[in-house]
């Protein structure tokens, strides 16, 4: 799987798309963050169903990239709206690292993300 298809996929995740994600990871996948560590397709599917509940409009945009052949870093802002106490809704940024390992296919098997 080219790189930019799967970085294009995430900058332009939405609720209605998640249904996608199992295109983008073997079946067998490990996804890791700061939160959560589960290994399946459908796991990491319901983590990205559980950010969407919790967090109002979140968007990843990438900014750099370091790839070889067994994988990438991919070094990207989260923005993620926050509903703050008093009603007011502030967006806030947060630069982040994910570690992405491939199996013989090119796809995903692995991916760790670690927030900076």
């Amino acid at each position: 799987m080219p790189l930019d298809t799967l970085v294009a996929f995430f900058e332009t995740l939405d609720e209605a798309r998640l249904g996608r994600l199992s295109e983008f990871y073997a079946t067998d996948a490990w996804f890791q963050d700061p939160f959560n560590a589960v290994r399946g397709a459908a796991a990491i599917e319901g983590i990205f169903r559980h950010m969407f509940v919790q967090v109002d409009a979140p968007r990843f945009v990438v900014t750099e990239r370091i790839v070889d052949a067994r994988g990438a870093v991919l070094r990207h802002a989260d923005f993620r709206h926050l509903a703050l106490a008093s009603g007011d809704i502030q967006c806030a940024a947060t630069t982040v690292e994910t570690y992405l390992t491939w199996n013989a296919s090119g796809v995903p098997i692995k991916q760790i993300v670690q927030l900076d």
